[in-house]
């Protein structure tokens, strides 16, 4: 992930944050039709679940160039969700379905240049996340 992946997410970003009920009910959409056994994981309340993760974006978004706060976000959300029962595979799952609810939210506005950045930035990410999992 590199400076310019960096301000091309930011500003895709300030798009899809303009709806954030919009991306993240796509979101887990998307999520659960590629990964149908990860909705076991979730309880009842998906709206509350769509908040933390709309929260949880923003954060992500405004530490991004900063990894002494960054990475050790990524490591203590990987601890978390190991104890909520996600396998390290799922993760991929995300990606992919965050992919698809940037694409329904951005339409023709999200290129292939963005899909890349997009693609870095979340596998710089998982990376992290994949490395801490490993060392639980």
């Amino acid at each position: 992930m590199n400076s310019d992946d960096i301000e091309r997410v930011r500003q895709g970003w300030a798009v899809a944050a303009a709806d954030p009920e919009a991306l993240t009910t796509a979101f887990y959409g998307h999520l659960f039709r590629i990964d149908p056994t990860s909705r076991a994981l979730f309880g009842e309340d998906m709206a509350a679940q769509r908040g933390k993760l709309a929260l949880t974006l923003d954060f992500i978004m405004g530490v991004l160039d900063d990894t002494d706060t960054l990475v050790p976000a990524a490591r203590d959300l990987a601890r978390r969700h190991v104890g909520y029962g996600l396998r390290p595979d799922q993760y991929s799952h995300a990606g992919a379905a965050l992919i698809h609810a940037l694409e329904d939210q951005l339409g023709t506005a999200f290129g292939a240049e963005d899909r890349a950045a997009w693609e870095r930035v979340y596998g710089a990410l998982e990376a992290v996340i994949l490395d801490t999992i490993s060392e639980t």
